[in-house]
């Protein structure tokens, strides 16, 4: 967008501008590099070259803003969709540890597309990575329990998508079975006595 090119310009004119004390990106001229890594994570030549980034990334996951971790979350969508199956494969189960401390997010919208995000990379795996996969989303289990009554039904409803998903990997039929028929009080015994 028009305003969009202007503040680039803005800040290319300023260089001091562009970083704060210590080095550091200032608030404004990250949230643009956030936005402009989106906006490039949807181009599939750029795409692969963002995959060189995942490290930094994965860092603003854990210690950057609400607002900054879900452009991070959006970013990594849109690079693991146009990777190749084997790659994006490993990439998601070296994410999903990443996204537990997410759940417990006060950002509603934050919660929510980081369950979300789970459910895509349980549907990523492939090949010997499932079976890692499988370990990683015990850890997950619980959490997405207690989001099943989440405030919000959009967060209550992503955590039972994400279940179901984590049900359908595990090939665990008695969890899938008690989510179906929404038993919650059986399904909390379930998770208790096996975890």
């Amino acid at each position: 967008s028009s305003s969009r090119k202007a503040e680039w310009e803005e800040l290319a004119e300023e260089p001091d501008s562009v970083e704060s004390h210590q080095g550091c990106p200032n608030m404004r001229t990250a949230r643009l590099l956030l936005e402009g890594l989106v906006g490039l994570s949807q181009r599939a030549e750029m795409a692969r070259n963002i995959e060189l980034s995942l490290p930094g990334m994965v860092k603003i996951l854990q210690a950057g803003s609400e607002d900054a971790k879900m452009k991070i979350l959006l970013a990594l969508q849109n690079v693991l969709c146009q990777l190749k199956k084997s790659k994006a494969s490993f990439i998601a189960v070296q994410l999903v540890g990443r996204l537990l401390p997410l759940f417990d997010s006060e950002c509603s919208e934050l919660r929510e597309l980081s369950i979300r995000m789970l459910t895509e990379l349980l549907q990523l795996v492939v090949g010997r990575d499932e079976k890692r996969m499988r370990k990683e989303v015990w850890w997950a289990l619980v959490p997405l329990l207690f989001r099943m009554s989440d405030q919000v039904p959009s967060v209550a409803k992503a955590s039972r998508e994400a279940l179901l998903a984590a049900a359908e990997l595990l090939k665990w039929k008695t969890l899938k079975h008690l989510l179906q028929r929404e038993r919650l009080w059986e399904l909390g015994a379930c998770l208790v006595r096996t975890s």
